[in-house]
């Protein structure tokens, strides 16, 4: 006998008894579903939508996550190197004096301070060495530089976008430094920020 291509669900008939067994007639394209009855297109259909949005899901999480290790991993060396500008400029600072700092013929400003080492004292007064540290910040390409005159060491500190010197307290006995930096990741901002009020202890 042969059986018609179309397939009709078996919760639309009903069994009959025969021969003490409970079966499923097969007529008009009915028959039992069995192990070599395949999938209809409609259910091939509904298992690839469902494993398209599974798949969509696992992507997003993944890019999301990607995305988040890099943001963070850049914003966590950026403090890093931003903690390493502040090292410099504050080992520098603790071993000048304030009035040094204020000094006319060193140019003082919000971008740009220059000074001598103290190498001891001498009734009660600073001796000041006759070699220069400087830290210039120039706002066009956000770099602040170091330069040690008497080493000709220079020291450069990039991704800086504000100038990082308030010289309103030396007078007090110490400097005030704000670290700015920023960068870009993946369109997205990031910026790091420590400020410091370095004590100048050579007075």
């Amino acid at each position: 006998m042969k059986y018609k291509k179309s397939f009709t669900p078996l919760e639309k008939v009903h069994p009959v008894r025969n021969n003490g067994h409970l079966r499923y007639p097969v007529s008009n394209g009915i028959r039992e579903r069995s192990s070599l009855t395949g999938f209809t297109l409609v259910e091939i259909i509904i298992v690839t939508v469902i494993l398209l949005m599974v798949t969509g899901v696992l992507f997003m999480v993944m890019n999301v996550g990607d995305i988040s290790y890099s943001l963070n991993s850049e914003k966590i060396a950026l403090y890093e190197r931003a903690r390493v500008a502040l090292y410099w400029i504050t080992r520098d600072v603790r071993q000048t004096t304030a009035a040094e700092i204020l000094s006319d013929s060193n140019n003082p400003s919000s971008s740009h301070i220059k000074f001598r080492i103290c190498s001891g004292f001498e009734t009660d007064s600073p001796q000041l060495t006759s070699e220069y540290i400087e830290y210039t910040y120039d706002s066009n390409e956000q770099r602040l530089t170091r330069r040690d005159n008497n080493n000709n060491f220079t020291l450069t500190f990039g991704n800086i976008t504000a100038a990082p010197f308030d010289i309103t307290e030396p007078a007090d006995s110490k400097l005030i430094v704000n670290i700015k930096m920023q960068n870009t990741v993946r369109g997205r901002p990031l910026t790091a920020r420590l400020h410091s009020e370095i004590k100048i202890r050579n007075e």
